[in-house]
């Protein structure tokens, strides 16, 4: 990292002779940043434990390397310039040779010094020495056990945290905003908002020569904040009902939304503190609600009056989250994988880039739920941002809606939609149904959650019968075709319905 000279310091590594390979690094890289992901195996770029150490720590400029003093070939030149080896290549050679097999010898005593790490890691690197054990031989038997040892170390866990480094400070308030022209110190407190509404705010504002973190965080919590708990329960209405009683999740300030049922607002969160803060509790009183548990379709008379539903007389149609849609065509697939917990899953990527450590993963994700795909800043899952899953860099309360053409040609053409429904089809195959028209109706059944009416199963049959006629399928060999199979449920997941929640 850069320091206030605009130098960088840089470490060289040491240990065991079999991991003396790696060059000086410079630590103002992230971690693995000082060599190609394409040059590490899987299993070490996975590997949480740390395989580098540093041993020594140097101070150079920006932009050059640090200086090589070449100590450690002092040795060669013990004689005067009038020894034998000048200019005979073998005898050089010899005295290489000796050089290396000293910094062994010392490696291997246990009294090594750091140039003697040099020499041995620059015989590796040249292939001079071998770092292997030879087979049978004890040191081999040694290296075994060290290896099966290692693998059972379990690496510590980080924990983020806060720590008050007692640096807080009034500071001067920048005039008009602008940054050099300062007035007076503003003294430090707490929110006039939460000061003027809480009783006993005073016990909030953070004692002289500390940080106010602490203070700032148990104003937040503290039960009698009006503003917590509404903010919590208006993003729960707004994920269960598609819109929040205060439409601006975001902002519950001068520039959002008031809101509509402000009462029942209050009421809520209310509740919500007085039963312990649970969410389950809290979600299973929205959800046995009357307005809950509303239709979709809006009576003429109703819209007349309230064109926006801001007085919830009608479930309003919505469709479901990137992760929902992504998920439900595995469990329909059967690809779904319901096991809680696991290391992230790469998503499936058209190009790889090594470098970035964007790596490909699975089509299906091995049919992990997106919860546990991979988020990475530089190239997000191209299925779940199609759909307005929001980047990783910030918080979203409320997400974007939009309807484009990418999303239509995503469920016509994207490897997973299409892998999913193949895997539909050998599902459905597997069960052997009696008919077209029974497999078809066991199809909408498990897509939509209900039983299917009589005209919708007679449609799908006849997007059966023809795929079957496109694909020289005869009409006795419909309901055993795979390919067709493919088609009809391709054609399920294609529907408004599937994606949709009414």
């Amino acid at each position: 990292m850069a320091n206030s000279n605009d130098t960088r310091r840089s470490a060289v590594s040491a240990g065991p002779v079999s991991r003396l390979k790696l060059p000086a690094v410079n630590v103002s890289h992230e971690p693995g940043a000082y060599a190609p992901v394409s040059s590490r195996s899987e299993a070490e770029v996975a590997d949480p434990r740390s395989w580098i150490g540093a041993t020594k720590v140097y101070e150079h400029a920006a932009g050059q390397a640090p200086r090589d003093e070449l100590g450690r070939f002092a040795p060669l030149f013990v004689d005067d310039a009038s020894a034998p080896w000048r200019g005979d290549r073998d005898a050089l050679a010899g005295r290489i040779a000796d050089l290396v097999v000293a910094a062994v010898v010392r490696w291997r005593d246990g009294a090594c010094s750091g140039d003697d790490v040099l020499v041995i890691n620059e015989a590796l690197k040249e292939t001079w020495l071998d770092a292997a054990a030879p087979a049978g031989s004890p040191l081999a038997a040694l290296v075994a056990d060290y290896r099966a040892a290692e693998k059972r170390i379990v690496p510590d866990r980080v924990v983020g945290s806060m720590a008050d480094w007692r640096e807080g400070a009034d500071a001067r308030l920048a005039i008009r905003g602008v940054p050099d022209d300062l007035g007076e110190a503003v003294p430090r407190g707490t929110i006039r908002f939460l000061r003027d509404t809480i009783p006993d705010s005073d016990a909030f504002t953070p004692p002289p020569g500390t940080s106010g973190r602490l203070e700032f965080a148990r104003s937040i919590v503290d039960p009698r904040n009006p503003l917590t708990a509404r903010v919590y329960v208006n993003r729960v209405w707004h994920h269960l009902c598609g819109e929040g009683l205060v439409r601006t999740p975001d902002d519950f300030g001068h520039l959002g939304e008031p809101p509509v049922h402000g009462p029942l607002l209050d009421h809520l969160a209310s509740r919500f503190v007085e039963e312990g803060w649970s969410t389950k509790k809290l979600v299973r009183e929205i959800v046995r609600s009357a307005t809950w548990r509303q239709a979709s379709a809006a009576r003429p008379e109703s819209v007349a009056v309230d064109p926006e539903n801001r007085l919830w007389h009608h479930h309003p149609r919505r469709r479901l989250e990137a992760e929902a849609i992504r998920d439900s065509m595995l469990a329909v697939s059967g690809r779904l994988d319901r096991t809680l917990g696991g290391p992230p899953i790469d998503p499936h990527r058209a190009k790889e880039d090594p470098a970035k450590r964007l790596v490909s993963g699975p089509v299906d994700g091995h049919g992990r739920r997106s919860i546990y795909i991979k988020m990475t800043l530089m190239e997000p899952p191209r299925f779940l941002a199609v759909f307005n899953q929001p980047l990783p860099r910030v918080t979203v309360g409320k997400r974007d809606r939009s309807t484009v053409p990418e999303q239509a040609l995503a469920l016509l053409n994207d490897p997973f939609v299409t892998a999913m429904a193949e895997a539909w089809a050998a599902r459905t195959v597997a069960t052997a149904p009696a008919s077209v028209a029974a497999g078809a109706a066991t199809m909408l059944t498990a897509a939509f959650g209900h039983e299917p009416d009589t005209g919708r199963v007679h449609r799908l049959v006849a997007v059966a019968e023809a795929c079957g006629l496109a694909r020289g399928v005869p009409s006795d060999a419909l309901a055993a075709s795979p390919a067709v199979w493919k088609d009809v449920a391709h054609t399920i997941l294609l529907m408004q319905e599937f994606s949709h929640v009414e």
